[in-house]
């Protein structure tokens, strides 16, 4: 039975309003990233650098141990050629996006640091002579880090993307060291945020952070040393 005027009855509870829309927070360190990447791989094919910038910055162990630290985090933002740099941007932007809305910017950004020092302390101790550049690294953390904060069939899912992923990783000219890096720092990552959103001390994400930043330093000043 319709009340035609409800303002008669003004203790009768009307219907709530809808909330407020939560704020969609835009995805700046993903887009920023994959912005660069593209940028880079346009302007050095362009400009006839792409190979110089490969040789200048990309992930080689021996002329980090002379000094060119830069390389460490340089290299992750390079890619071989045009099939490299679109499959990264494309995996990059269903992966990234969603994660850096689920946890914010700054954890993302955190996040995406600890997979790309892993991604490096990792090539460089298994595969000190190859020259590495990409972005699947710092991508593969993101998927890591997603492990533990995510239920238990997208787990299962991401998990059988890794077993892709790592079967891939088998091919010629792809980093398995690296890959694995990247995960695993990110997994780490990710169990420091689980902590963190359960209501742990934010020493979790310091300890994560050592847990890669220590030995990445170690390797910065220990490669001079045999492997």
């Amino acid at each position: 039975m319709n009340n035609p005027h409800p303002e008669a009855f003004p203790d009768m509870p009307m219907e709530a309003p809808p909330p407020p829309p939560l704020p969609q927070r835009i995805p700046w360190v993903t887009y920023g990233y994959m912005a660069v990447c593209i940028a880079l791989f346009v302007l050095g094919t362009f400009m006839g650098q792409h190979e110089d910038w490969v040789r200048h910055f990309g992930l080689y162990a021996p002329y980090v141990k002379i000094g060119q630290w830069w390389r460490i985090l340089s290299c992750h933002f390079l890619h071989g050629g045009i099939l490299h740099v679109s499959l990264n941007m494309w995996v990059a932007y269903g992966l990234g996006r969603n994660l850096e809305a689920y946890i914010g910017s700054g954890l993302f950004l955190w996040v995406s640091l600890l997979g790309a020092l892993g991604t490096a302390l990792s090539s460089m101790l298994f595969s000190p002579e190859a020259l590495m550049v990409g972005a699947s690294g710092v991508i593969l953390a993101w998927a890591g880090a997603m492990l533990p904060l995510v239920g238990r069939q997208a787990r299962k899912n991401l998990l059988f993307w890794f077993i892709q992923i790592a079967v891939l990783s088998l091919l010629p000219g792809i980093s398995l060291a690296g890959h694995a890096g990247g995960a695993a720092a990110g997994f780490v990552g990710g169990l420091a945020l689980l902590q963190h959103a359960k209501g742990g001390r934010r020493g979790w994400l310091l300890l994560a952070s050592a847990v890669v930043v220590l030995p990445c330093i170690w390797a910065v000043y220990g490669l001079s040393r045999n492997f």
